[in-house]
C-alpha cells in the first residue's frame, strides 16, 4: 500500500460491506489504535470493525480505503 493513490474520504459509501479473517483483525485493530490520535476517520473504522466476526472482500476493500485516505492525510495533526 506504499505506492497507492491517496483519496479525500475515508469511507465508502453505497457499498455493502470473505477476506482471511485474522488478516482483518489485525489492520482493523491497527487502525482502531490509530483513532486515538487522529479522531478524522474514527466513524469509518468503527463500521468496519463491526464486521470482525464475518468480513467480507467488501470489508477489505473499506480497510484498504481507510488506508489510502490516511496516506493522503498523513501532514494532518490534532
Amino acid at each position: 500500500m506504499v505506492d497507492v493513490k491517496p483519496i479525500s474520504t475515508p469511507f465508502v459509501v453505497g457499498q455493502y460491506l470473505i477476506v482471511e479473517p485474522t488478516a482483518f483483525r489485525s489492520l482493523a485493530g491497527a487502525l482502531q489504535y490509530l483513532t486515538i490520535k487522529r479522531l478524522n476517520f474514527s466513524f469509518s473504522v468503527i463500521s468496519i470493525c463491526q464486521f470482525m466476526h464475518a468480513p467480507t472482500e467488501n470489508h477489505f476493500h473499506a480497510l484498504k480505503f481507510i488506508l489510502r485516505y490516511i496516506k493522503g492525510t498523513v501532514h494532518y495533526g490534532l
